[in-house]
């Protein structure tokens, strides 16, 4: 994660830490949404929240509305 957040372009930081967030919450409910806060707020954040909030809307609905309600531009979807 140090080593994304630390690229100058900010689109490729961001999408680097979200490939980071998903590999390291592989498998594991809920660790997807421990690791949103640290990318670099925009869009890869968002889909970050919308991911954690997919991974969550079987077990627990209320928790994956909470999730959606952070995803900012993808909140609707």
């Amino acid at each position: 994660m140090a080593a994304c957040l630390a690229l100058a372009d900010g689109d490729l930081a961001g999408d680097c830490a979200l490939a980071v967030t998903r590999q390291a919450s592989r498998g594991a409910e809920g660790e997807q949404e421990a690791f949103c806060p640290r990318i670099p707020a925009g869009p890869w954040r968002d889909e970050c929240w919308f991911e954690a909030a997919e991974a969550r809307r079987r077990s627990d609905p209320d928790q994956a509305v909470a999730l959606c309600q952070r995803a900012g531009a993808f909140r609707e979807d």
